[in-house]
């Protein structure tokens, strides 16, 4: 029997339509699946890299870069509901920030063949205590960067320590802080016995009081640490720890200095947005980057070490050796930044005030 011409018209775009949304979404995770978008640092892959794992899986990689943990979180937020990035590295804090706000996927194990070769205390850190949203790439700490030109004997050497760094007159206008707020607030706690975990509102108050007091012994803030240091620009900055080893290979009057009080250890840790439409291209260049080779090269580029015990062995002895890249600590001398929701507005208060006289 003939269809009428209106209902096979009908009957045509039911079908067109059909095939449309069966069609289209399977295109696109095919074209998905051959592309990775990552979000992260911008020292720690070189397009060398990332071509070399497009030859090796087929899978081109695009990065995209931030010099913050919260320009990093702004983007993914904005983009939480559509088309975003397949692998972010967040620094700790903000890794359980990502949790809380549920932009993180969970993390399939199975697919992380490394993890056998982390250290036990690697795999429950206090901000993802299961690894169920994060895994550490990069292990590094902030300490101070010492350059021996311009400041040839180190002011009590043996004992050096943050409040030296703050108070002692010859070096005022020869330091600079991290122009990051939890750092430098770090380690202002660490010269009256606190840190970030333990500080009330009242030690947040008094250490701002401090700092404020104390803001004429410096140059400046500043996040470009590595060429503040190559440039000469200080005899004391607080820097972090790759950077300063970075810069040492080339100038050898930098060193790196640990003040008696403490000082902070970082990571920074892959993590699959949870609008990923690439996420098992992620997990292949989670696995490249912390295998045992990837993770020996990935330390020889950047000096910041990773969990990965079979990549110590392949290092050369200036970095398998060397106490900054692999320091030991006693007991309380390492300290986590960690988010404090509910001093974040007095905290974000206090530095504004701080940086706008």
């Amino acid at each position: 029997m003939a269809i009428p011409i209106a209902k096979n018209f009908s009957l045509a775009f039911s079908l067109v339509a059909a095939l449309a949304l069966f069609s289209f979404p399977a295109c696109t995770k095919r074209e998905a699946a051959k592309e990775l978008r990552l979000f992260t640092w911008s020292e720690y892959f070189t397009p060398e890299e990332l071509r070399a794992f497009e030859k090796e899986t087929g899978i081109k990689t695009k990065a995209d870069y931030y010099s913050s943990n919260e320009e990093m979180l702004t983007k993914i937020q904005l983009t939480a509901d559509g088309d975003g990035y397949d692998l972010v590295l967040p620094s700790d804090y903000m890794v359980r920030t990502m949790i809380d706000l549920k932009l993180l996927a969970k993390l399939d194990h199975g697919k992380l063949p490394f993890l056998k070769d982390f250290p036990s205390d690697a795999l429950h850190p206090p901000y993802d205590k299961e690894l169920s949203y994060s895994v550490p790439l990069a292990v590094g700490y902030t300490g101070l960067a010492w350059n021996s030109k311009l400041l040839p004997e180190l002011p009590n050497a043996a004992s050096f320590s943050w409040r030296d760094f703050f108070e002692l007159a010859t070096l005022s206008g020869r330091v600079t802080v991290l122009d990051d707020t939890k750092e430098t607030l770090q380690a202002v706690l660490l010269t009256r016995g606190k840190d970030l975990a333990t500080a009330s509102a009242e030690d947040i108050r008094n250490a701002f009081a401090y700092l404020t007091a104390h803001k004429g012994q410096l140059k400046g803030f500043t996040s470009e640490t590595r060429s503040v240091i190559e440039a000469d620009e200080c005899a004391l900055c607080m820097a972090y720890s790759g950077d300063v080893l970075a810069v040492a290979a080339e100038k050898p009057e930098i060193k790196f200095v640990r003040p008696k009080e403490g000082i902070t250890v970082w990571t920074d840790n892959f993590a699959i947005p949870k609008n990923a439409r690439n996420p098992e291209g992620a997990y292949r260049f989670m696995a490249k980057v912390l295998s045992a080779k990837g993770a020996s090269s990935f330390t020889s580029r950047t000096r910041y070490r990773t969990f990965q015990e079979g990549a110590r062995p392949l290092l050369p002895d200036e970095l398998a050796k060397n106490p900054v890249v692999y320091p030991e600590a006693a007991p309380g001398e390492f300290h986590f930044l960690v988010q404090r929701n509910e001093l974040a507005d007095l905290i974000d208060r206090s530095w504004a005030l701080l940086k706008s006289h």
